[in-house]
């Protein structure tokens, strides 16, 4: 679960400058723009909203004149399609908006990868981050020096007194 929510804090621009509790709320803010695509039959409606909320749902739509939008057909429709979705959170009915809500919605970066997190396991995995941030500031450093001398050996033209020092 840490390398994971590694990952997703890496995700967060700017997470090794901010706070542990920004860096918290920033994970849980609903930025994440989630989309169903699955095409819906009313069996699946009434999956999502209650077999027993159907008669109220199917009323509304048809009351609204959008009931072309729910027909049932092999395919079905697609409720999370950005059109359709507009059109059933504009009917005033719990039930439509339930199913809009279900099929397009924000989520948050850890209600995306499934996650669930303190504020305190938070900073404890930031504090790591930036451990291997200097770590590998400092391999990346001794790296340059170590081409460098590589470059400069590759250039020696094999007398001792000219033969390059290693730093």
């Amino acid at each position: 679960m840490k390398s994971k929510l590694k990952d997703i804090i890496d995700r967060v621009p700017n997470w090794d400058t901010i706070t542990p509790g920004e860096l918290f709320a920033a994970l849980n803010a609903k930025t994440v723009l989630y989309v169903d695509t699955k095409q819906y039959r009313l069996v699946d409606v009434a999956r999502v909203i209650h077999a027993d909320n159907m008669e109220n749902f199917l009323a509304a739509v048809e009351a609204a004149k959008l009931q072309w939008m729910i027909m049932e057909t092999a395919v079905g429709f697609t409720p999370g399609a950005e059109d359709i979705n507009t059109k059933l959170k504009a009917i005033d009915n719990p039930y439509a908006r339930q199913l809009a809500e279900h099929t397009r919605r924000f989520k948050s970066l850890l209600e995306t990868y499934n996650l669930e997190t303190t504020p305190q396991e938070v900073e404890q995995v930031q504090e790591e981050l930036k451990l291997d941030q200097v770590r590998q500031q400092e391999i990346d450093s001794d790296l340059d020096k170590h081409y460098a001398y590589v470059e400069a050996i590759m250039k020696w033209d094999g007398k001792p007194e000219t033969k390059p020092i290693r730093n």
